[in-house]
């Protein structure tokens, strides 16, 4: 097996066997580490168990193995992954897509969504992480300083990004150094950069109104990170004024993202493989180009325009003005109300808050109508449900990607009929959640669809059965 490439994993216990041996660790050395026993390990490497929800998260943190790579093929669901780019794709076309025009046009379709959120700025107590990533990825032999990404965070904090996935762990991370012209043509000329970049090379360009935007290095698990991350940075980049003043260049060690800035305009301008003594297999390269180039080309590809997201009703804090709720907005959830489901007619009040079980305050309204108090998750599949909102949407989100009952229900440490009563309450409101889900999720509606159709002929487990035979035929093919 080679690691640098993906493979068609199937089960979770495939990963953790070649990841072992990739590492050359024992099943006891893999045991402590996850502090699990040797006997359940090889229950796991032998398909005959699935790990719990806290066990995947020990597994993700100590091997850096995305979550959602190990949430999937825990439910059985086969996905590629390459061990040394730590790097995952849902099909093996996803893991090739990266030319421009495709790219774009896959993230239009239902279901494609960010999967990751949370996008901070770089601090103090990740940059060792990320000069380690980058460090595996594009095989340098001396890491960066880290008094240089500190300098450039301070002077670049919306080109500086770490990317976590829900369960706070980091999928993605952005690093952009400011660097004035002249040192930049400097910079190609040398064999290694990082014996060149010190911290007084990074300059303050925008002050000076002229400079180069170096992404020194970029991370993504994969292309659901990745092209967010991009646009976000060349959305920030479309604002700079006298655009033709700047370059901008980037660093990349991956034959695939070489192949994603070429379509894009950029030009080679240095490659490690003129100097020799490479470790990567991937030989990284600069690419460059005029700023105002860049900007306007991936404009015409349809760059996505950006989203003003009103704030949720749920997350007010106590201090939230009655202005900011936009109370027109809200209806009255009674079917029996003759302004049920009706906005801007005048009839809902506000009727204090309350603080849930998770310590989230919550607004009551009430109808002057029909004289009905409710909050605002009447009408949802979360109302009345004792459970947290995460919790509520892991457990469907096992679900739909064909995990059993039985099994969701041993992850997610919940009672089985607890489960159940949660996916009938879902199914009863199809329809009305399925664009929360597929935004939250990073689902299809097909998908979709499939769960509720099976849900309706009561017949998951025929479902789960389905999934596995498509899938083998499919690794067959």
């Amino acid at each position: 097996m080679s690691s640098d490439n993906y493979k068609c994993y199937k089960t979770l216990g495939q990963l953790i066997k070649d990841y072992r041996q990739w590492r050359k660790q024992s099943q006891d050395e893999f045991a402590e580490l996850t502090e699990v026993s040797v006997r359940q390990l090889r229950r796991w490497e032998a398909d005959l168990s699935h790990a719990s929800i806290e066990n995947l998260q020990d597994i993700a943190n100590i091997t850096k193995i995305p979550m959602e790579v190990c949430i999937s093929l825990n439910a059985d669901n086969p996905l590629w992954y390459s061990l040394k780019k730590k790097r995952f794709a849902y099909t093996l076309i996803e893991a090739d897509l990266i030319r421009v025009k495709d790219l774009l046009k896959s993230y239009k379709q239902p279901g494609r969504k960010i999967t990751a959120e949370n996008d901070k700025c770089l601090t103090d107590k990740y940059i060792d992480v990320v000069l380690s990533y980058h460090n595996d990825t594009y095989g340098t032999k001396k890491p960066l300083n880290k008094d240089v990404l500190a300098k450039a965070i301070k002077m670049l904090p919306d080109l500086n990004r770490i990317t976590f996935d829900h369960w706070g762990l980091m999928v993605g991370y952005v690093i952009c150094l400011p660097i004035r012209i002249d040192i930049f043509q400097k910079l190609i000329k040398q064999k290694t950069l990082e014996d060149y970049l010190t911290a007084d090379k990074i300059s303050n360009i925008l002050t000076m109104n002229k400079g180069v935007f170096f992404h020194y290095s970029m991370f993504a698990t994969n292309l659901g990170v990745a092209y967010p991350m991009m646009v976000n940075n060349l959305k920030y980049l479309a604002t700079i004024n006298q655009k033709e003043r700047y370059l901008a260049a980037f660093h990349t060690s991956i034959s695939k993202g070489k192949e994603f800035y070429t379509d894009l305009g950029l030009k080679t301008a240095w490659n490690a493989h003129e100097f020799g003594d490479v470790i990567s297999d991937d030989v990284p390269e600069i690419l460059e180009i005029e700023l105002d180039n860049l900007i306007n080309r991936f404009e015409s590809y349809s760059l996505p325009q950006p989203v003003d997201t009103p704030q949720p009703v749920d997350d007010m804090s106590p201090d939230t003005k009655e202005s900011e709720i936009d109370i027109k907005e809200i209806t009255c959830p009674n079917p029996d109300c003759v302004r049920n489901n009706k906005k801007k007619e005048g009839n809902i009040v506000c009727n204090g808050t309350y603080r849930t079980k998770q310590g989230v305050l919550r607004r009551r309204f009430i109808c002057k109508t029909c004289n009905r108090s409710f909050c605002t998750k009447a009408g949802s599949i979360f109302y009345g449900l004792k459970s947290s909102e995460e919790k509520i949407i892991a457990v469907l989100n096992l679900l739909i990607k064909g995990m059993s009952l039985t099994a969701t229900a041993n992850v997610m440490k919940v009672k089985f009929d607890t489960v159940r009563r949660w996916l009938t309450i879902a199914a009863g409101q199809r329809g009305k959640i399925d664009a929360m889900l597929i935004e939250k999720l990073s689902v299809s509606q097909s998908d979709l669809d499939t769960l509720w159709a099976y849900i309706g002929e009561n017949s998951l487990r025929k479902r789960a059965i389905h999934l596995k035979k498509s899938c083998k035929s499919h690794n067959q093919n």
